[in-house]
């Protein structure tokens, strides 16, 4: 298995910004006039510039409550080799993590290039192409995860695994923003949202099991055979969003596993091809 067990009282994705706005001259991550330059033209500075101007202190607060000095946290993002890496808005986030604490970022781990998969992703398209990870992960250490979007989770979800079964501890996640997919599922701060739930909740479980029926056993065997997770192992996003997939296919009078895993299959496709 690629991805490890959510324990309940795993805190919330705490994140900056959302990443887009539907008011005219909103506060989000897209718009930023840096934003291309950080994200695909591996400009530091330029993201440097981004998180300066989206930070919010409120977030290093959260953040705080999760951090024991003792133990001195390692920081560390989902980043490719430098040679194929184009984003430097993880790094630069991470860096920002850890000097706001007075910590170090681990950048023995990285991402490996196992499967096709461009921006424009879908979230069909995330759960077949799990990012993976290599590299030494210091063991009994605990660990920060950042990254620049969370959009489903799954990125962040398997590097916990890689940490976890490696022998490390991941304490807390935060996003310099949440994609528009999941920013509706946030929990309100006192004055805007700041966190979302990225640990598949007991209830939401529950509500796949019920709803799948007798095709709930035959979803999961999928899923561990063809991406090497079980259905307890999904996000709370994800399994959000294949709730909605199976509400979707019974409006249409569509068998769920005859539509969902016909574009599970041409998804895997299209990432491998």
């Amino acid at each position: 298995m690629i991805r490890t067990d959510w324990k309940p009282t795993f805190p919330l994705c705490w994140f900056h910004t959302p990443w887009s706005s539907s008011r005219a001259g909103g506060r989000c991550l897209s718009r930023h006039p840096d934003f291309v330059a950080a994200k695909q033209e591996r400009n530091l500075q330029a993201a440097e510039r981004v998180i300066s101007d989206l930070y919010t202190d409120r977030i290093f607060d959260l953040i705080e409550n999760h951090v024991c000095y003792d133990d001195r946290p390692l920081v560390v993002a989902p980043i490719k080799t430098p040679e194929i890496n184009k984003n430097a808005l993880s790094l630069a986030y991470a860096y920002a993590v850890a000097s706001t604490f007075g910590l170090y970022v681990d950048r023995s781990i990285i991402s490996k290039v196992t499967y096709r998969r461009d921006r424009k992703a879908n979230n069909i398209d995330r759960l077949v192409a799990p990012t993976l990870f290599e590299g030494e992960v210091q063991s009994n250490k605990n660990y920060i995860i950042v990254d620049d979007v969370l959009t489903t989770g799954g990125t962040i979800a398997t590097l916990k695994g890689y940490i976890e079964q490696n022998g490390g501890r991941v304490i807390c996640t935060t996003t310099l923003a949440a994609g528009h997919g999941v920013a509706p599922l946030a929990h309100s701060g006192e004055m805007r949202q700041f966190g979302v739930k990225i640990a598949l909740s007991e209830a939401t479980f529950d509500g796949l099991k019920e709803k799948l029926g007798k095709q709930f056993d035959e979803l999961d065997d999928a899923f561990r055979k063809g991406f090497h997770y079980g259905l307890q192992h999904l996000t709370e996003p994800e399994a959000q969003y294949i709730l909605g997939q199976i509400s979707y296919c019974k409006r249409r009078g569509e068998d769920f596993m005859d539509s969902f895993g016909k574009r599970l299959v041409q998804a895997r496709t299209r990432a491998v091809a």
